[in-house]
């Protein structure tokens, strides 16, 4: 059962920043980088 978590608006704005970035010279790529990245919030937060 996946572990509920919660970004801090901070987090967030972070996160949009980020692919925000990248995505202005490859899109796909923003993508597979923010669902990597809320892949590992998601493992790290069912091993607590």
């Amino acid at each position: 059962m996946a572990t509920k978590y919660t970004l801090t608006n901070e987090a967030r704005a972070d996160l949009k920043q980020i692919a925000d970035f990248i995505a202005k010279d490859n899109p796909a790529a923003a993508r597979k980088v923010l669902h990597a990245i809320r892949d590992t919030i998601v493992m790290l937060s069912d091993n607590k």
